[in-house]
């Protein structure tokens, strides 16, 4: 499978299994930046930094569920997440995210570990 191809997938499976991982016995979740509850098929993978950000892109400190409306504008304020990283993360997380963000990984480590995520995502979803 090329590179984008795989890359898809792995968006599709670790966003799912993301969500699903965060929901209730309902499977309802609560958006990490306002009190909007929705199932957890309705709620969005967010990421604090952008995806374009290939070592951040599957992170779990990087990426929460947050509603449709609050994802969107996410990409205009990042102070609600950010807020919200600081109360419920590790301190340092935000450092952290800040030095990893300018990692280079090559393109062979890259799609290891899309095949990794694309691995331990099946694993959450069954």
């Amino acid at each position: 499978m090329n590179l984008p191809d795989l890359q898809d997938k792995a968006d599709l499976l670790y966003s799912k299994a993301l969500r699903k991982s965060k929901a209730d016995h309902r499977d309802m979740i609560q958006c990490i930046t306002c009190p909007t509850t929705l199932h957890w098929k309705e709620m969005e993978c967010s990421h604090f930094k952008p995806r374009k950000h290939k070592t951040l892109r599957y992170l779990g400190i990087n990426t929460q569920c947050q509603c449709p409306f609050c994802n969107q504008r996410h990409n205009d304020n990042t102070e609600p997440y950010m807020n919200w990283i600081l109360v419920n993360l590790p301190a340092g997380t935000l450092t952290l995210l800040n030095k990893k963000m300018n990692d280079d990984i090559s393109s062979l480590d890259y799609r290891i570990l899309l095949d990794e995520t694309i691995k331990q995502s099946k694993l959450i979803l069954k």
